[in-house]
């Protein structure tokens, strides 16, 4: 089996939302009992609350899986981006 580790942070002075929807990450396939993700943040609470601004905050995001041997990673197209907000 191969393992899969994909790592990201975003760091911002300032980070507000407007509406607040539900994240969630799925695994399927053989290898999903064998895989796990997870979140560190600085600054922000588990379920942020809309319309409030936090500061000096951090997001450290981990997903890893196992993929079995002989499948093949198809990249998916990427997602359009939504526009920044804050100052620019």
């Amino acid at each position: 089996m191969s393992w899969l580790s994909f790592r990201s942070s975003v760091a911002a002075e300032e980070m507000s939302f407007g509406e607040v929807e539900g994240d969630e990450i799925v695994f399927r396939g053989d290898g999903a009992e064998q895989s796990r993700s997870g979140t560190r943040r600085r600054n922000l609470p588990p379920a942020v609350t809309p319309h409030t601004t936090y500061a000096d905050v951090q997001v450290d995001l981990v997903v890893e899986g196992e993929l079995p041997d002989g499948e093949e990673v198809r990249p998916f197209p990427p997602s359009p981006s939504p526009p920044a907000s804050g100052p620019a």
